[in-house]
């Protein structure tokens, strides 16, 4: 049986999957849509965590091939389920994979495509509308697709995944996916060195910007990070311009999009393109000596003042408090 009226979610990364699942499940209700979710291999457990994470069906892709990491097969596959269900909108997780995927779907299907969105809702009319920042995260936009299904790929870490509930059934559904020769034919992967941190999975974060005036200067703000707990990371400026930290450890548009439960903005002035990338965690904290700085007016606390005076005294507060010598 194939379910009517549906949204479709799909990642190849399985935490983008449920951030999908998540979009699709936010607006589900008010455009009286089910959620569907795509698996393109055969797994049990996987099936098992998207239907306690909401999903009413659960399309389980028959490919007949192994190679289901070229972004060709899951082309084909997530076409496939698209032509069988005919959805209103196929929601992809935005990993770099899922940016590509998003817009070669819409162009095989001859539909809308939204790329980066950030929330979703539903007009009077029954349209779903689609927001994505615009001018660096100055602005934002909303769109409505004039032709259906909507493809969206969505920012990641926008959304919480979704509560999770065992008792939650689901129905699979098989689906015949032809798969065409692959234009690219992967050879080998050579895995990059493996970085030391992972920002986005990171709850407390430590982020030094451009008031750091010397390299040694970062062990200062390292120290404060160690002492909550947290990871050091740095502003566009510190990583790409001088080249103080690894690409890894930026925050920002063209770094990571962090949502920790701590985020402290050491000696960073708070300019959009760094905004968007934390603007969503849950308590922010800003050093700066600059009381009319962009940094306060997203911070939960401000401390206006002089970051090699403020630090130290901080650090030994937190010491003291967590009891760490």
């Amino acid at each position: 049986m194939v379910v009517n009226k549906l949204i479709i979610a799909y990642s190849d990364e399985p935490t983008l999957a449920l951030e999908a699942l998540s979009a699709a499940r936010s607006i589900a209700s008010k455009a009286s849509l089910k959620v569907g979710a795509v698996s393109i291999k055969p797994d049990p457990e996987w099936v098992k965590e998207l239907a306690a994470h909401g999903a009413d069906a659960i399309y389980q892709v028959e490919d007949g091939v192994q190679d289901v990491k070229s972004v060709d097969a899951q082309l084909d596959m997530l076409l496939a389920v698209a032509e069988q269900t005919k959805p209103e909108a196929v929601f992809i997780g935005g990993s770099r994979r899922g940016r590509e995927l998003a817009p070669r779907l819409s162009a095989r299907l001859g539909s809308a495509c939204a790329a980066d969105c950030i929330s979703f809702d539903v007009d009077d009319s029954g349209r779903i509308l689609s927001t994505r920042m615009v001018y660096g995260g100055a602005s934002n936009i909303v769109l409505a697709a004039k032709v259906k299904p909507l493809v969206a790929s969505i920012r990641p870490k926008t959304f919480e995944k979704p509560q999770r509930d065992d008792s939650r059934k689901a129905e699979v559904i098989s689906v015949k996916a032809k798969i065409g020769e692959p234009k690219v034919r992967i050879i080998s992967i050579i895995g990059a060195e493996k970085g030391s941190v992972n920002l986005r999975s990171s709850p407390v974060i430590v982020t030094a910007g451009r008031g750091v005036k010397k390299r040694e200067d970062l062990a200062i703000v390292e120290e404060l990070s160690n002492a909550v707990g947290g990871v050091l990371a740095g502003t566009r400026p510190l990583v790409e311009d001088l080249k103080w930290l690894p690409k890894e450890r930026q925050v920002g548009l063209s770094g990571e999009t962090v949502k920790p439960n701590l985020y402290i903005a050491v000696g960073v002035s708070g300019q959009i393109h760094h905004v968007v990338g934390m603007k969503d965690s849950r308590i922010i904290v800003a050093i700066n000596t600059d009381e009319r700085a962009p940094i306060f007016q997203v911070c939960d606390y401000g401390i206006v003042g002089d970051l090699y005076q403020v630090v130290p005294e901080l650090t030994k507060a937190f010491k003291t408090l967590l009891n760490k010598s």
